[in-house]
């Protein structure tokens, strides 16, 4: 019972020793507490999930927002991160042509980069239309140039306007700029380095 006694009281010594010292050298010295990004030379690592953003926007969008073009306003948005930088968008618009009104969902697939310090979202390709029951041609003006145009506002006065409000002040106020950019099936993950 002696031993037992003893070993219990030696291991938690050592787990108390071992507990202070991570707590006084610091544990990333000793463990990985994130993948950086970049090369290696980031001094802050943040992570933004996926679900996060949605909750965001769909608290931005409600059941209705105004795309700045006349007769399509925007009813739903969903993102999508995956991997190689692509931040997809699937935007359900409301096309009120005057007599009739019709909804259509889209795609977008995007590209997320990081220039000058700051994030940019890019639109690669036209948006991809799906669910409509309308011919285009029938149509008297051009949907898919009226939802390019809403879809770059929704990139950079949404999506982008949504990430970088979570992040941008906190950058200004402690002299940070981003430096490295990476995307998987879960959310982005930006490298920030102090200037």
């Amino acid at each position: 019972m002696r031993w037992f006694s003893m070993g219990c009281s030696l291991g938690l010594l050592g787990g108390v020793v071992l507990v202070l010292a991570l707590a006084t050298f610091g544990a990333s010295r000793f463990l990985p507490l994130s993948n950086d990004p970049s090369s290696g030379t980031a001094d802050i690592v943040v992570t933004v999930d996926e679900g996060y953003l949605n909750r965001l926007v769909s608290e931005q969008v409600g059941n209705s927002y105004a795309t700045g073009i006349d007769g399509l306003t925007l009813t739903a948005l969903r993102v999508d991160v995956s991997a190689a930088n692509r931040v997809d968008l699937m935007p359900t618009f409301r096309v009120d042509a005057g007599l009739f009104q019709f909804d259509v969902n889209a795609r977008v697939n995007n590209y997320l980069s990081v220039q000058d310090g700051k994030l940019v979202l890019a639109m690669v390709g036209d948006p991809q239309l799906g669910d409509l029951n309308v011919s285009l041609d029938v149509l008297p003006f051009d949907l898919p140039g009226m939802i390019r145009q809403a879809v770059d506002r929704l990139n950079n006065n949404l999506l982008l306007e949504q990430i970088n409000a979570n992040i941008k002040p906190r950058l200004d106020a402690a002299n940070f700029r981003i430096d490295g950019l990476v995307t998987d099936n879960n959310g982005l993950t930006v490298s920030l380095k102090h200037n």
